[in-house]
């Protein structure tokens, strides 16, 4: 729930960080380019609240309305994210340019004085976890069609020389038609071949990371072997409460895979979750795989096909405030706390 903040917000300098964030944008943004692009306009007043939608590491989720449509509203307290600005760079910087159908859309970012802001594409139907959680186990077709998606989506993002680096249920989105969005980029990485910073979920950390060999887009598609194993058994490989045994069992034990996994399955897993990054199938190699036999990519792409329809579990829904306490810069004052190049807005 979130309150009035009774305590008074430390003005902090972020010249240093706005300076940073320029010469990021500059290195990931000079090689794509981006259309209809104008600098936002938007006010927090201009924003209608309608429910609460989830709070992460970085910040609070609202689902609201702008000009009459709905969106996500991602809210992120300014004193804590420029602590570590990497992150809240990587994700708009790289926002800015994604267009693709199984990627959530960036459609306007702003700010107050004491918060950053993004305007997201809205999917109604919440995140993968909601149709997952505690031992729930997804139909094999199910979880092949949602796969498909992703590799579609991953291999947009290869192809843009990104890694993606945080897949998991959480950031799996489920659209009206039950079709897929992959949010949260604070993580990606673009123009690195390897890449050596330790993140991620503990149970979706790949052995070569763990190593300290670094990541590669290789990870991408271990990542995707640990969801499609979870969404079928319940729990992803080697998984422990045991953090200790957990990261021993991704680095050093055999694959065990359970008994109702389909043999076509089954040999996709052991193909994709190797502990040798390099023995790994490619995404063309994928595509080719008998378990997407009856999938036509191109009528993937464009939604062609009728998505089957996840039954979300039971959950315990709990109340949360609807209030965003929040005001915008005065119209002709100073922009205390002022991010440049934060403020977008795309035209599509």
């Amino acid at each position: 729930m979130m309150e009035k903040q009774n305590q008074e917000i430390e003005i902090f300098d972020v010249e240093k960080q706005s300076i940073q964030m320029n010469q990021y944008e500059k290195s990931i943004l000079s090689q794509h380019q981006i259309y209809n692009y104008t600098r936002s306009s938007i006010k927090i007043k201009d924003v209608q609240v309608l429910s609460h939608l989830g709070k992460g590491a970085f910040g609070q989720v609202f689902k609201v309305i702008y000009k009459n449509k709905i969106y996500a509203l991602k809210q992120q307290l300014k004193q804590q994210v420029l602590q570590d600005v990497k992150y809240i760079q990587s994700e708009l910087s790289i926002m800015k340019y994604l267009n693709h159908p199984f990627v959530v859309k960036l459609h306007h970012s702003f700010q107050t004085q004491h918060y950053l802001y993004m305007l997201l594409e809205y999917c109604d139907n919440g995140d993968l976890i909601n149709y997952m959680a505690k031992g729930t186990v997804l139909q094999e077709p199910q979880a092949v069609f949602i796969i498909a998606q992703i590799i579609l989506a991953l291999e947009y993002l290869h192809s843009l020389n990104l890694i993606y680096r945080d897949l998991k249920p959480e950031n799996v989105m489920v659209t009206k038609n039950n079709y897929i969005k992959l949010i949260d980029f604070g993580l990606s990485k673009e123009g690195f071949n390897v890449t050596h910073t330790f993140c991620g979920s503990p149970a979706y950390l790949s052995p070569e990371l763990l190593n300290g060999h670094g990541v590669t887009q290789s990870t991408d598609i271990y990542t995707v072997g640990l969801l499609l194993y979870e969404m079928l058994s319940g729990y992803p490989p080697h998984f422990s409460n045991n953090i200790r045994v957990l990261l021993n069992g991704i680095q050093n034990e055999e694959l065990r895979i359970p008994k109702h996994f389909s043999g076509s399955i089954k040999n996709f897993l052991e193909q994709i979750i190797t502990k040798n990054p390099n023995e790994r199938l490619s995404i063309k190699q994928i595509k080719n795989h008998i378990i997407f036999a009856e999938i036509d990519w191109l009528k993937l792409k464009q939604q062609e096909y009728i998505a089957p329809v996840l039954k979300r579990k039971e959950a315990n829904k709990q109340l949360l405030s609807t209030r965003l306490i929040d005001h915008d810069y005065p119209q002709d004052g100073e922009r205390i706390n002022e991010v440049f190049g934060w403020d977008y807005s795309c035209q599509n």
